[in-house]
């Protein structure tokens, strides 16, 4: 503390802050020298050990970009892109305004006009040729048609499904002419089929005629067995139809409704899908007053007729 003299002649105390004791200087550690070489331990035989490498943990190299583990680009077709000025919304093109479907403009694809037009140009020239039989072009497109007649006459028409069993003979080339002519489906079975595949099909396909050649006809009247579609072609609806006309109601007249309601079937469906096979092969009639069973349906079950009664009015 140190003292100073003021004008009275007092000696004043100044107080002088402590000073702060100086922290004890860190022994630097001596700089190593890029050319000096780490000293050799000496081993137990005086030999200096040879230094071992320093060893660092070992990294996969950076995978390529695009390339990584686990991730595959899949490659992306071109797509195309659209005019400047059109959205997708613009579907509709000058083309398809005022340019309806005409003899014109549009033909469907069919092998049928190519018959036609064959028969018509080049009647002569032989068109089927199997074994010692030739068949010109002007007698295919004869007997299609005559095929194509017979179908329509049975019924067929537009959305109905013909099925045949036929080889690869004549048959089976004025089947797929004959049947397209009456708007019909064809159904072509394979011939190698087993009865149980051949009645799937044909009740699947909902056939309403079935064409079959005489090679394969056991095979396919086993195949209508499972059925339980006889030699007439009634399943069981058939001739359960019948069977309630000619039990039920004395061979009928009876109505519409009343054979509906008796079958627990709808009236159209009895009216457009059973009754017009039934009536074209005479087992059916229907007159004014209803259906009435014809004679050929009691002869097809075994029964006998009854006797008309003279009616006055």
């Amino acid at each position: 503390m140190a003292r100073s003299k003021s004008k009275t002649g007092r000696t004043k105390a100044k107080r002088t802050p402590p000073r702060k004791a100086a922290k004890p200087a860190k022994a630097k550690a001596p700089r190593k020298s890029k050319s000096a070489k780490p000293k050799r331990k000496a081993s137990a035989s005086g030999k200096p050990s040879a230094l071992k490498p320093a060893t660092r943990p070992l990294r996969a190299p950076k995978p390529l970009p695009g390339t990584r583990r686990g991730l595959r680009r899949r490659p992306v077709a071109p797509q195309p892109r659209m005019a400047p000025g059109r959205t997708a919304k613009q579907s509709v093109s000058a083309y398809d305004l005022d340019l309806d479907r005409t003899p014109a403009n549009f033909q469907p694809l069919t092998p049928l006009s190519f018959l036609a037009r064959t028969a018509n140009a080049h009647p002569d020239v032989v068109a089927i040729i199997h074994g010692g039989q030739r068949i010109t072009y002007a007698a295919f497109y004869a007997r299609s048609r005559r095929l194509a007649s017979a179908l329509a006459n049975e019924g067929i028409g537009r959305g109905d499904t013909v099925s045949v069993l036929l080889a690869n003979t004549p048959a089976m080339l004025e089947a797929h002419h004959g049947v397209p002519m009456t708007q019909g489906v064809l159904n072509s079975i394979n011939t190698r089929l087993d009865a149980a595949s051949i009645a799937f099909m044909l009740d699947h396909a909902e056939a309403k005629i079935f064409i079959v050649d005489l090679e394969f006809a056991k095979t396919a009247q086993a195949a209508l067995e499972m059925l339980e579609v006889d030699k007439h072609g009634f399943d069981e609806i058939d001739r359960r139809l019948l069977m309630t006309i000619i039990e039920k109601y004395q061979g009928g007249p009876v109505g519409l409704n009343t054979l509906a309601a008796a079958l627990a079937e709808e009236a159209d469906a009895i009216e457009e899908i059973y009754e017009p096979f039934l009536i074209q092969i005479g087992f059916l009639d229907r007159t004014q007053r209803g259906r009435v069973a014809t004679q050929l349906a009691y002869e097809h079950f075994g029964l006998t007729p009854p006797r008309k009664q003279n009616v006055l009015f």
